[in-house]
């Protein structure tokens, strides 16, 4: 039982269940424009084309490599994103 439920009823719950759904439609929708963004500074390629072609290549990857493939991404990333400056 959550601790919402449990100190402030049903209905504060669901207030907060909303919100929580909201705010995680609009950062995804923020993240996906921003990264289709991103690659039409980088290659000219179409918004709308990357706006469609970036979920589905992770969808594609993550369905074929399982969840190790999604720590091994991360991990990746990680690892360049400690790189010194000079070494890229």
């Amino acid at each position: 039982m959550s601790f919402l439920l449990c100190r402030w009823g049903f209905w504060a719950h669901m207030v907060f269940l909303a919100f929580c759904f909201a705010t995680n439609i609009i950062v995804t929708a923020m993240l996906l424009l921003g990264g289709s963004a991103v690659v039409n500074a980088l290659t000219g390629m179409d918004i709308y084309a990357a706006s469609f072609l970036i979920p589905l290549g992770v969808i594609v990857y993550t369905l074929a490599g399982g969840l190790k493939a999604t720590f091994l991404a991360s991990y990746v990333h990680s690892v360049v994103g400690m790189l010194p400056n000079e070494t890229l």
